[in-house]
């Protein structure tokens, strides 16, 4: 991410050099220059950083059927060991002591979407076209993009 950043300042100080060695150009052409290229790289950034964590999943099988689960807490018992050594030397021993706890899990309420990964037999049984925004490479998403409009518009589903 640094990187666009690096590249900001470049004509940062290419504007540097010409306004200290030449000064054909106005103080306020190099502020608003610099400004400038600032504000793409921090746009740049931001789509970036989006891109990388966007959570959105994509499937791609055909979902025979949903569930949904509702927010359960989970009861269990969980058992710790610990091992201590008292005295020192040839007088030295070990103990060993184990308890139980009562422990919680929350788990939240989710849906689960059950698939089918079998081959399409024809072209009606595609319900529906989903693409992935992110994360991943961009020009590797954009593809992805590409091919659903097209998918999509060849089989008039929109």
């Amino acid at each position: 991410m640094i990187l666009f950043y690096i590249i900001a300042m470049i004509p940062i100080l290419i504007g540097t050099i010409i306004f200290c060695v030449s000064e054909k150009i106005n103080w306020w052409e190099w502020v608003l220059g610099s400004a400038i290229a600032l504000l793409v790289s921090a746009i740049m950034h931001g789509i970036a950083i989006h891109s990388l964590t966007a959570d959105i999943e994509c499937w791609s099988g055909k979902i025979t059927h949903a569930c949904h689960f509702p927010q359960w807490i989970e009861q269990y018992q969980q058992c710790h060991t610990e091992t201590y050594y008292t005295g020192s030397g040839k007088n030295r021993t070990s103990h060993t002591r184990t308890w139980y706890t009562t422990e919680h899990a929350t788990h939240y309420e989710h849906w689960v979407a059950y698939l089918n990964f079998g081959t399409l037999n024809e072209e009606k049984d595609i319900d529906a076209i989903a693409f992935s925004q992110g994360p991943g490479i961009p020009p590797c998403l954009l593809e992805g993009i590409k091919f659903a409009k097209e998918l999509s518009e060849k089989l008039k589903k929109l």
